[in-house]
């Protein structure tokens, strides 16, 4: 049985360049805040998971993002 690594797993909306995506994004448990991931210097990428882009009915069950591009990431929903 494989064990689910400890954290947080918060509902957010990104917009990177022409696109806004709404997935997953998940807080390891050393970090408390979505800005000590985006601000961690040694990972260009940031994962989504069960994404939806761009207001479409498809879920997507993963997406990297470079941070680079990303032009806001909000919280999304409750």
């Amino acid at each position: 049985m494989q064990n689910k690594p400890k954290g947080q797993r918060i509902k957010v909306k990104v917009k990177a360049g022409s696109s806004v995506y709404i997935g997953t994004f998940f807080v390891p448990e050393l970090r408390t805040r979505l800005s000590d991931v985006l601000n961690d210097r040694d990972k260009d990428f940031i994962s989504l998971t069960d994404v939806t882009a761009n207001d479409s009915e498809k879920r997507i069950d993963f997406v990297c993002l470079n941070k680079h591009l990303i032009e806001s990431l909000e919280p999304y929903g409750s």
